[in-house]
């Protein structure tokens, strides 16, 4: 385990947002990234990603599969406006950097799916250079993991927003409210870029990867860049609740699956 790297928190002047406070969370080696995902749970000792690879639908985890470079982590706190109420929400993210010797890297925007516990979000994944964990030993955010694994360790910075009602916010979520959540992913991406700068990186290609109501983020974030003429390389959506009939067939009615979300979802 490398050295701990909790930092001071930075202040930084971004336009477009105000002050951007940035601390670095945590530093860590392509090992021990790996590790993080082989390391056995208290479900039946099986690791995270046994237990995400549920049917064996992708090959065993080798660190081939793998981080190949070490990540620096730094939990970014900025200021977001909703549309809906025009409040102003204080609001955290994360930046996950690639310990390599460039500087120009692509960057990707993630967009995590749904959690009801505060403390799964992105930016609380890391801390004092350890990966952190909930119930049953299972790494918090660990579907973050999983895209800081194969993006950071292979070169892309990463950006995550946590979302109002995550992370360091307080106030309730903001689930499924497309302008706050816009907005919110938005300024994340402004904030990361500008962050990322002032460490003396940057960035000619965007992507954007989400999954569950990240993938209908990532879908209504993809429409709002495009609608500002920002080009994007790449989009990704994946099990995006896009499709309302088929999201309640599989929620509630004959469509083949697990888990059911429903009584979870609806109260948001």
């Amino acid at each position: 385990m490398s050295i701990q790297s909790n930092g001071p928190v930075r202040n930084l002047w971004v336009d477009a947002l105000g002050k951007v406070q940035f601390r670095k969370i945590g530093d860590l080696t392509a090992s021990e990234l790996n590790a993080s995902l082989k390391k056995p749970t208290a479900y039946g000792g099986l690791s995270t990603y046994e237990i995400f690879n549920e049917g064996s639908v992708a090959p065993p985890f080798t660190d081939s599969l793998g981080a190949q470079n070490g990540v620096n982590f730094y939990r970014l706190i900025y200021r977001t406006t909703a549309p809906e109420t025009g409040r102003s929400e204080r609001v955290s993210g994360l930046l996950a950097i690639p310990k390599q010797s460039g500087k120009q890297l692509p960057m990707v925007s993630w967009q995590h799916g749904t959690i009801v516990d505060a403390k799964e979000a992105p930016s609380m994944l890391v801390n004092n250079d350890q990966i952190k964990t909930g119930p049953g030993e299972i790494p918090r955010s660990a579907e973050t993991l999983f895209n800081v694994v194969r993006l950071s360790g292979n070169g892309y910075i990463l950006s995550a927003a946590d979302y109002i009602g995550n992370g360091r916010s307080t106030t309730t979520q903001a689930y499924a409210v497309k302008g706050a959540t816009n907005q919110t992913n938005q300024d994340m991406l402004i904030a990361s870029q500008a962050v990322s700068e002032h460490l003396g990186y940057s960035s000619s290609k965007l992507m954007l990867n989400g999954w569950s109501q990240g993938g209908l983020n990532t879908q209504w974030l993809g429409n709002a860049l495009d609608n500002n003429d920002q080009d994007l390389d790449r989009l990704s959506a994946v099990s995006a609740p896009s499709n309302l009939k088929a999201t309640l067939d599989y929620w509630v009615n004959d469509f083949a699956g697990n888990p059911n979300w429903l009584t979870t979802v609806i109260p948001y």
